[in-house]
């Protein structure tokens, strides 16, 4: 039997999904690719396609045997031969043409995610930012559609096809003879549970390793960073030796998995091998009283890695596909986070020229809606309580007042960026709630105390409020 280990990395917590999360990940996700309905009908049918040429293999070999070395045809066993031949090759273009077409119809899904989830944050108020970490925002741009990529690129086709070997290699060998099923599905449950053992424990595992690497780098990363401090008051040895435990400590971990991988891999080859002697000794048994073919009795033996193989690689791409479902989740739960300052339907536009001005208007930063973690914000002190201003027409104000009265606070309401608790701010007498963002955008305009330059010349920085 041939055995790999599909390296799908640790599943933490935050990468796990409950059913019913799944179940609405998937009708979500179901409802985003019908534009690509057409390519995915094929690529299944391609993958169906396959998975028959695979499945056939066996059945010729069966055939060269009883029509051609028990009838003692040689024009069977040519025919068997260039039969066999042709499955091979179309089973290898069919291959190449389903890889291709999964991994174009994920790729084109991945690049509108992308494109739809960055279209979705710059959009978003500015008070969302403050509740939320950049870190995490970037987080769900690389880690989670890292994750989608994974099982894009190499754990959906595999995935689909493992299971569709499986059910379909049942159904042949039922088809073929019912008796030596019998005998052969009495050594599944073994592999099945084994193969759920190595999925918790290699998982547990993995996820240890990963604590340990990180470990491991932050004493790297902490004693070249400080190497003056160390040599200075002559901590080398100390450092030396902190770094030799977490060392030690990752050696350790990673043992632990080659030791899981020991066991289950050697059982799992034991079982196929008794596997494997059950069906001959069963089928030597009833070839004798005919009643099975000695053809019939190949085909299973060469069966039976179709039907192991596909348990222990489903076992070991379930992180995967789980990862992923989980990192859609959360992609998902971004692309539902509201605008606390929409454009409200039926918006208008503001007037070229105007009076702005802030009536009665409270303040206090927080009291939006959870951040993608589920986590409320209460809301803050009040920051301006019952302001009034008016801005005429060519008219210059300066707002004077120490660090924290609020003046900064004030321009933010007077553009926009957030909406008053009580009071309402106008312009040219629209209220600000009421007007489109663009004509907002271009009639009034807030120059940060904070500078940031975007990549490019100054003269690109320059032109970035007219392109």
């Amino acid at each position: 039997m041939r055995g790999g280990w599909v390296e799908s990395g640790p599943l933490d917590d935050e990468s796990r999904i409950d059913r019913a999360a799944a179940g609405r990940v998937v009708l979500r996700l179901s409802r985003m690719l019908r534009p690509q309905r057409r390519a995915i009908m094929r690529a299944v049918f391609l993958l169906i396609i396959q998975t028959a040429a695979l499945l056939a293999s066996p059945l010729v070999v069966r055939y060269a045997v009883d029509a051609g070395l028990v009838g003692k045809s040689g024009r069977a066993i040519n025919i068997a031969a260039v039969m066999y031949l042709v499955l091979a090759v179309a089973s290898a273009l069919l291959g190449r043409s389903v890889i291709w077409a999964v991994s174009r119809i994920g790729e084109d899904f991945l690049r509108s995610l992308r494109a739809r989830v960055f279209r979705h944050l710059i959009n978003l108020d500015l008070g969302f930012f403050e509740r939320e970490k950049t870190g995490r925002l970037v987080a769900r741009m690389t880690s989670d559609i890292d994750a989608l990529q994974e099982l894009v690129s190499q754990g959906l086709v595999m995935f689909v096809q493992n299971a569709l070997i499986f059910v379909g290699t049942l159904v042949v060998m039922s088809l073929l003879s019912w008796q030596l099923t019998l005998c052969t599905i009495v050594v599944v449950p073994p592999v099945i549970f084994a193969s759920l053992w190595f999925r918790k424990r290699s998982n547990t595992a993995y996820l240890e390793v990963r604590d340990r690497v990180g470990t491991n780098l932050s004493t790297l990363q902490e004693g070249l960073e400080g190497v003056r401090v160390v040599q200075a008051f002559g901590r080398e040895g100390g450092f030396i030796e902190r770094f030799e435990a977490t060392n030690e400590a990752q050696y350790d971990a990673n043992i632990a998995t080659v030791k899981i991988a020991t066991r289950y891999f050697p059982f799992v080859e034991f079982i196929g091998v008794v596997g494997l002697a059950v069906v001959v000794g069963a089928g030597s048994y009833f070839a004798d009283r005919n009643i099975l073919e000695v053809g019939t009795v190949l085909a299973f033996v060469l069966y039976l890695n179709n039907l192991f193989e596909p348990i222990q690689q489903l076992s070991q791409l379930y992180n995967t596909v789980q990862s992923a479902a989980a990192a859609l989740n959360k992609l998902f739960g971004l692309l539902d986070t509201p605008n606390s300052v929409p454009e409200k339907p039926g918006a208008i536009d503001l007037p070229e020229v105007g009076v702005l001005k802030v009536s009665g208007v409270t303040f206090a930063y927080g009291g939006g809606p959870p951040d993608t973690d589920g986590v409320s914000h209460p809301r803050g002190p009040t920051v301006l309580s019952d302001v009034s201003i008016t801005v005429a027409a060519g008219e210059r104000v300066a707002l004077v007042g120490p660090t924290g009265a609020g003046k900064s606070t004030l321009a933010k309401l007077m553009a926009r960026f957030y909406d008053p608790i009580d009071g309402d701010v106008s312009f040219g007498g629209v209220s600000l709630r009421d007007a489109t963002r663009k004509s907002l955008r271009e009639r009034i305009a807030v120059v940060p105390q904070e500078g940031f330059l975007f990549a490019g010349t100054v003269r690109d920085n320059i032109r970035v409020g007219s392109p």
